[in-house]
């Protein structure tokens, strides 16, 4: 999966960035492409939200969904 197009404030630039570090992070591209998709839905999902820092607001949503996985399978 690649985008093609530029994203809204500039979010699609750090794609290839978000898949190569959370690859490396999960040990698995199908993983960290999950990971992705699920980061830039939530962008889609709240246009309005005022972002300054793409690339952190990114990679901190990823961190925060994979927490959140952790701790469901510690609940478990």
């Amino acid at each position: 999966m690649t985008p093609t197009v530029s994203g809204p404030k500039g979010f699609l630039d750090h794609y290839h960035e978000l898949i190569g570090t959370w690859t490396r992070k999960l040990r698995s591209r199908q993983q960290a492409e999950d990971l992705t998709h699920d980061a830039f839905v939530r962008v889609l999902e709240n246009p309005r939200e005022q972002v300054e820092q793409p690339r952190a607001y990114l990679h901190q949503t990823c961190l925060l969904y994979t927490s959140d996985a952790a701790d469901e399978e510690d609940s478990v």
